[in-house]
């Protein structure tokens, strides 16, 4: 704890978290000194991932979004928070959040140092479905990125993968070589993008980028909710 000459009191954490979250709850809970600590009044509890992704609260929950969004900013974004598969044995993260906008587009804001030059890489797309568990709904593609551009000959999938990545990433679609730099990257996952056939329901999108060799490079999970209006978050 810190103490400031204004009277502010702050607390100066700093913690590793090596795995995704995906469920966080947070509680708050007053007490009162009389003899000893009792409760009193405040006893609060939010799940904080459902929370921002519906962005519907009841009054206690408002109240401590507020606190978040205002007090501890940096925290202050969607679900998961990471990326995953970390660390990478032939790549470095250096961070990895992800972002929403006014207009609901979400975005992951990353930061990946790839050493090594890069002649062959797979990317995979595979949507779940959450019934009672997430389970593999409609979308498995699979692609070798570096050949899939230099022939410019796709299948319907990966013609949609490298769309995306045209419009998206504009940053990265170029030919191989790729590697022996470091890639900064906002990565805008429109809802456009969302086929209009999906039903109502939370949906989760893993995504891999592995080598020759089936090693991970990148990899990460969006988690996001499907309503008749659309993406939601």
């Amino acid at each position: 704890m810190e103490h400031f000459e204004n009277g502010t009191v702050g607390l100066n954490i700093s913690g590793y978290i090596p795995q995704v979250i995906n469920y966080s709850e947070v509680t708050v809970k007053l007490f009162y000194k009389y003899t000893t600590y009792r409760p009193f009044m405040i006893d609060w509890s939010m799940e904080y991932c459902q929370a921002h992704r519906v962005g519907k609260y009841n009054p206690s929950t408002a109240l401590v979004m507020k606190i978040v969004e205002e007090s501890l900013p940096e925290l202050y974004y969607p679900c998961p928070h990471g990326c995953i598969e970390t660390p990478y044995k032939y790549t470095h993260l250096n961070y990895c959040k992800m972002e929403q906008f006014e207009n609901g587009t979400i975005g992951l804001n990353f930061s990946v140092y790839a050493p090594q030059v890069i002649n062959y890489g797979v990317i995979t797309a595979k949507v779940f479905y959450k019934y009672t568990t997430y389970r593999p709904f409609m979308i498995d593609w699979s692609m070798e990125y570096c050949q899939a551009y230099r022939t410019k000959k796709y299948s319907p999938s990966t013609a949609v993968v490298m769309n995306i990545v045209q419009e998206s990433v504009p940053y990265l679609y170029s030919p191989c070589p790729h590697g022996n730099r470091t890639y900064n990257v906002l990565w805008l996952f429109e809802p456009r993008y969302i086929p209009e056939t999906l039903p109502s329901g939370d949906y989760r999108l893993d995504i891999y980028i592995r080598d020759s060799t089936n090693t991970v490079m990148f990899a990460l999970q969006v988690f996001g909710s499907v309503r008749k209006q659309g993406l939601i978050g």
